[in-house]
């Protein structure tokens, strides 16, 4: 005659251990994916980031040292130019500044002046940007050429001294 094999109450298929060992393993890979992605997320935004500090940065230093945005440092006669002063900006010049004399790539938006001189191209609004790359820098800001006669007198602190007052900054603001 054939029986059948009842089964007691111990022998279960899957047990409750296995089925939460199960659980928690999943979870775990859960976890562990989301720290991985967020991980990932967070190194693509820092090489974004970087990718701003260094092209603002290298416009910052281009701005305050090319000579289509500095003062010209003219001999006595005022005809003969002899160098170009870094970190004077001609404000007369600065208006016809591009994005392309200062290395800033088409797709970049960028706003380059102070409270009283814009660069014309580089005039957008940052209010609405994320990741804005910033950068002021002490200048003179100075309307034409620099005399040598004046810079003497300012480089040896006289009175005389035309560009005493107009210690000002630039700031370059760079956003994608």
């Amino acid at each position: 005659m054939l029986r059948f094999k009842r089964y007691n109450q111990n022998g279960q298929i899957f047990s409750i251990d296995a089925l939460v060992a199960l659980i928690i393993a999943t979870l775990v890979l859960g976890i562990t994916l989301q720290v991985m992605e967020s991980q990932s997320y967070n190194l693509k935004q820092e090489q974004v980031f970087n990718e701003i500090k260094t092209i603002g940065h290298n416009a910052a230093n281009l701005i305050v040292s090319l000579p289509e945005s500095t003062c010209d440092l003219m001999a006595e006669d005022g005809i003969t130019k002899l160098i170009n002063l870094n970190n004077c900006i001609d404000s007369q010049k600065l208006s016809a500044l591009t994005k392309d004399s200062l290395g800033i790539p088409t797709g970049y938006s960028c706003k380059i002046g102070n409270q009283t001189n814009n660069m014309a191209t580089c005039n957008d609004d940052p209010s609405t940007a994320t990741n804005v790359y910033s950068e002021k820098r002490i200048v003179l800001m100075h309307a034409g050429n620099v005399t040598k006669n004046n810079f003497n007198a300012c480089f040896n602190g006289l009175p005389t001294c035309a560009l005493k007052n107009e210690k000002n900054w630039i700031e370059v603001k760079l956003w994608k």
